[in-house]
């Protein structure tokens, strides 16, 4: 029954924003200082010739696009100064630069020192450049004496050229020592103090780092090297520290989601549906919770409260980046990117109470376990969807065609239309009668038209009568003999025919009662037989009385 009512407000959905971004790459910041909360994202483009760039939302709407020299790996906010109004600068990490932006223009850059070079490397380098006539492949063997993580990147590049061009690389770099620059690849920030209502205080902080290798490691002051407490089996996708109870909630490549203590006790494990591919920190104030945000493969995002799912929403696409936090005046806005590009809204209800006082895990979300059976009409959209995608040629072939025919058919009917006109005929005696009244009346000319529509043989010996109520009309003539029509031509006739006005007739008219059918009906006919060949009924149209009794 929870499922059934939306705790989110679908805010906005831009399908076409053509973002490419990874998990701490978003955040949520007032960087003017006017309490006008705005978006601030990496694009990252890891094609040669784009750069990535530093964007700013307000609300749903880019305020602020900038160019980065290098691919992003993270962003983050911080105060630099305690000058009221406090302003806060965004430092972004690109490559072994850390940029720090203020007021949406670039403040200050600080590059990381770079790493030690071995002695053994450094040395081989140095001879290189005293003796550009030495033996390079005998250093070159030196050179692999040496770890490979350890070495510099232009080594590395060395080590994996071949022998024919060792000599010319080697050249290229003789008048610069190597280097070994650090790259940026996470970052947060840390607060010296901390405000609460017991006032101003030193805080003492411990780092958690998520590792490549699957280690999670915990370092604090004074320490020199940091200490693993986690040891995953799978690859780590996304971490988050959960604050009150020190929690340390990993996702892992094999969709499960793992909960830990500081000092690295696992407490519990939950197996996902799908793969997890990010994961997002849902403070909630006013109800004195932290949830978690689970975003799945395919869309489906899970919020988790401990090891229960308390809400479930979900986006087109799988999402990349999730963002919780203050955006403009609304202080619960849910911020999604997905692979696909598309950036998605959505405003968490202020009567959303998660039901997080009630204890009994009877009342949490049950997520649906197995998938729902699909209607026919949905399945046969998915199947014939399906063949679209594997043969979209043929099937627009196929189309064109058949809008090419019908095309032909319509052509040809409106021809045939068009020549034939309107009327009746015959087309056993290859004859066609039609027929047209002119005025306003109450005198009328009937005009008939008898078409010879056969191209070798005349026409001959066809009488035309004419049959109507003597209380309605009066025609200037009942009978007309046809005279003999050649092939291929026609021959027209005018009739005058009078309507009979007299006082029943006016006071039908002026006071709308039911009228008379005022029917001519000919009949054409030819001699020396009673059936008719053609017969047609005209409906005369009412005479306009220029006077109402």
């Amino acid at each position: 029954s929870e499922l059934n009512v939306s705790r989110w407000l679908e805010a906005h959905s831009n399908r076409s924003a053509g973002l490419t971004t990874l998990p701490g790459n978003a955040i949520l910041v007032d960087v003017v200082g006017d309490g006008d909360y705005r978006l601030i994202i990496t694009d990252l483009k890891l094609e040669k010739d784009v750069k990535s760039r530093l964007k700013t939302y307000k609300g749903t709407l880019l305020t602020s696009d900038q160019i980065l020299q290098d691919i992003p790996s993270s962003v983050v906010s911080f105060f630099t100064d305690e000058i009221e109004p406090r302003i806060p600068a965004v430092a972004v990490a690109c490559g072994s630069d850390l940029l720090i932006f203020k007021n949406s223009k670039p403040f200050f850059k600080f590059t990381v020192p770079s790493l030690p070079i071995t002695p053994l490397e450094s040395e081989i380098w140095k001879k290189f450049a005293e003796d550009p006539n030495c033996d390079f492949g005998k250093y070159v063997e030196d050179l692999k004496t040496i770890p490979y993580n350890v070495l510099s990147p232009r080594s590395q590049h060395l080590l994996c050229e071949p022998p024919s061009k060792i000599e010319e690389f080697i050249g290229k770099y003789l008048l610069s020592p190597p280097s070994k620059n650090s790259t940026i690849t996470c970052m947060t920030s840390l607060n010296r103090m901390t405000h609460d209502k017991y006032g101003l205080y030193d805080v003492e902080y411990r780092v958690v780092a998520a590792c490549r290798e699957g280690h999670v490691c915990v370092l604090r002051r004074g320490w020199l090297e940091g200490k693993s407490i986690i040891q995953s089996d799978a690859d780590i996708v996304d971490m988050v520290l959960k604050p009150g109870d020190n929690f340390i909630i990993l996702a892992t490549t094999d969709k499960m989601l793992h909960c830990y203590t500081k000092r690295g006790q696992r407490l519990w494990s939950s197996k996902m549906a799908n793969s997890i591919t990010c994961l997002a920190l849902v403070t909630l104030n006013h109800l004195s919770s932290h949830l978690v945000a689970v975003g799945l493969k395919g869309g489906p995002i899970h919020l988790y409260q401990g090891r229960h799912p308390v809400d479930y929403t979900s986006v087109p696409d799988t999402p990349s980046v999730i963002t919780f936090g203050q955006l403009g005046q609304e202080e619960h806005v849910m911020v999604i990117i997905t692979l696909a590009g598309t950036i998605n809204f959505k405003i968490l209800k202020r009567t959303a109470d998660f039901n997080l006082g009630n204890p009994d895990s009877q009342n949490m979300v049950q997520l649906q376990g197995k998938p729902l059976p699909l209607p026919k009409r949905s399945k046969l959209f998915l199947e014939q969807s399906l063949r679209e995608k594997q043969s979209p040629i043929e099937m627009h072939q196929n189309f064109q065609q058949d809008l090419i025919r019908l095309r032909l058919t319509a052509a040809r009917s409106l021809v045939q239309s068009l020549s034939d006109q309107s009327g009746v005929g015959n087309e056993k005696e290859q004859i066609k009668l039609s027929a047209q009244v002119l005025g306003l009346g109450p005198k009328f000319t009937l005009i008939l038209t008898l078409v010879n529509m056969n191209n070798e043989k005349c026409l001959a010996g066809f009488t035309i009568t004419y049959h109507t109520k003597p209380t309605l009309y009066t025609l200037s003539s009942y009978i007309n003999l046809i005279p003999l029509i050649p092939p291929g031509l026609s021959f027209q006739l005018d009739t005058k025919i009078e309507e009979i006005i007299n006082e029943q007739n006016q006071e039908i008219q002026s006071f709308n009662l039911p009228q008379q059918n005022g029917i001519i009906r000919v009949f054409v006919t030819r001699k020396g037989q009673s059936q008719p060949v053609l017969a047609a009924t005209i409906n005369m149209p009412p005479t306009e009385l220029p006077y109402v009794i």
